[in-house]
């Protein structure tokens, strides 16, 4: 009996053992695995479309952006001190509340990078604050989805996820649904805008306090309704993860939603294609009818770089004399006119 006894308790203490062996092997392959991934650098920017002097201070750092195409950058168009302002009338509520969140409402433009309030004069063209913010590595990750649904709705998906050790146990996480240009001839002068807030996904910042081991993650998702004045192919979501002091985290943008039928398509472009991209000395447009389109090569800050008269059988568009940076290409047919981005090496 006693045998038996001996038998039963060794055999439980080498399961135990195995057990505790596994669990321990498994914790140090976790260490083991653990690898921090570049942080990205978000610059959130908050202009008005009857601001003069946004129109006048955002063109150089529209431009400088254009150099820094990894940089991602929202903006916000809060009331004040424009309340007549036709973009903010689309969601005031939110655009006013992240203007709160930083707690500089009643002047424009600000700008914040990486959760860090810019003394209004700085120069906003200033490439060093990003580039002093580029290089930094995160212990977190951050993934972003969106996908059409049911109707006119789209999912959004974001997981966040603890890559290697750190101290930080309070995150928030805010999710913004954004269109990457929106054409509106403002009355500030402006007609190209960049990344124009439209939503918040949850609303405010939502927390996350489960992230306490290497490994750990946590899946958010939220079904949102996809509102008529949006862009076919031109909306996307962005997640910005921070601290509990505003501090940027991590940060990861979706790719754009490619809307159901019935979404307004207005400005997009629908068999156009233009190669390469980014662009050398000469581009090819792809897709033009018999007739004559006018092509119109504009910059990142609203300036006409060219004008072209072009159809299928003159397709080829000089990009040599072009600086480097971002550019729109305005396909012009007399019943409607569409864009595309073109990247200039």
């Amino acid at each position: 009996m006693h045998r038996l006894y001996n038998i039963k308790r060794t055999t439980v203490m080498r399961r135990l053992l195995t057990i505790s062996a596994l669990t321990l092997l498994a914790n140090i392959n976790n260490e083991s695995m653990a690898q921090q991934v570049p942080k990205a650098v978000v610059v959130e920017h908050f202009t008005n479309s009857y601001c003069s002097v946004c129109a006048s201070r955002n063109p150089g750092m529209y431009a400088t952006l254009a150099q820094h195409t990894d940089v991602m950058h929202i903006a916000y168009h809060p009331s004040s001190p424009y309340a007549a302002c036709t973009i903010n009338q689309h969601n005031k509520a939110e655009n006013d509340a992240r203007t709160n969140f930083y707690g500089i409402f009643g002047g424009t433009p600000r700008i914040v990078v990486q959760g860090n309030v810019i003394p209004a004069s700085t120069n906003y063209g200033d490439a060093s604050l990003y580039t002093s913010e580029k290089g930094k590595m995160s212990s977190f990750s951050v993934k972003t989805e969106l996908k059409k649904a049911a109707g006119n709705t789209a999912d959004v998906t974001v997981t966040v996820k603890k890559v290697d050790t750190s101290s930080i146990t309070s995150l928030q996480l805010y999710a913004v649904v954004a269109e990457d240009t929106f054409f509106f001839n403002a009355p500030n002068g402006e007609n190209i805008h960049h990344d124009v807030f439209r939503k918040s996904v949850w609303g405010a910042p939502q927390a996350i306090t489960t992230l306490t081991n290497v490994g750990d993650s946590v899946v958010m998702t939220q079904n949102i309704a996809v509102h008529q004045d949006w862009v076919g192919g031109r909306t996307y979501v962005a997640a910005l993860l921070q601290d509990g002091n505003k501090q940027m985290i991590q940060a990861a943008r979706s790719a754009t939603l490619d809307f159901p039928v019935g979404i307004n398509m207005t400005n997009t472009t629908t068999g156009l294609t233009i190669f390469p991209n980014p662009a050398g000395t000469f581009v090819t447009l792809k897709g033009l009818g018999n007739s004559t389109s006018e092509v119109t090569i504009i910059t990142s800050d609203g300036r006409i770089a060219d004008k072209l008269q072009m159809n299928k059988n003159n397709t080829r568009i000089n990009t040599g004399k072009l600086t480097p940076g971002l550019y729109f290409i305005s396909v012009a047919d007399g019943s409607q006119t569409q864009y595309l981005k073109l990247i200039k090496r």
